[in-house]
């Protein structure tokens, strides 16, 4: 069964649908005890932990790494939005995490403002340098079947292959 590990896992929203398509959840890791709690209790191994101190050389290998930093400051809704120290020191132990991580796919989830900051530059600078092909999109999850529109910054990349393209399922075009 393939694998995955999540960053900034939140709720674990990421793991509902990745284990919905028959993935297995290693671990993830959270800042906040609440909402790890959540995930918790859906049955994910989301632990409370920041992730600029996760050793991620000792972690069991895993197929896929997802992360998803916190978007408040790419938000539009946020009136004071810009990059701050904490974004660059999240975007770093991503960094970390992807040149440890020996699998072959690796995903980010984020507001699409977040293209923007230098972080994510950084997170896209290291994925090439561990030989990943990158593609990201500004998605809206009610094209693929999501009952509310939700439009995203998705990141896709995968080790020595190129990127599958995406097939929105639920719009007019689509594949439905």
């Amino acid at each position: 069964m393939r694998t995955f590990r999540t960053l900034c896992s939140g709720g674990e929203l990421f793991g509902v649908g990745a284990r919905a398509a028959d993935w297995q959840h290693l671990d993830g890791y959270e800042l906040e005890a609440p909402i790890a709690a959540v995930a918790c209790l859906n049955g994910f191994d989301v632990r409370v932990a920041d992730v600029c101190q996760v050793d991620y050389e000792t972690l069991a290998p895993a197929d896929h790494l997802h992360a998803s930093p916190n978007c408040k400051s790419a938000s539009q809704a946020n009136t004071q939005a810009g990059e701050t120290d904490g974004d660059r020191a999240v975007a770093a132990a991503i960094c970390w995490a992807i040149a440890a991580h020996q699998g072959r796919t690796f995903s980010l989830e984020n507001v699409w403002q977040y293209r923007n900051f230098v972080s994510f530059a950084r997170i896209l600078s290291a994925l090439h340098a561990c030989g990943f092909t990158v593609d990201y999109r500004h998605i809206n999850s009610a094209d693929f079947g999501v009952p509310q529109t939700r439009k995203r910054l998705i990141l896709r990349a995968v080790r020595g292959a190129r990127v599958p393209p995406l097939h929105p399922t639920h719009r007019k075009g689509g594949d439905m």
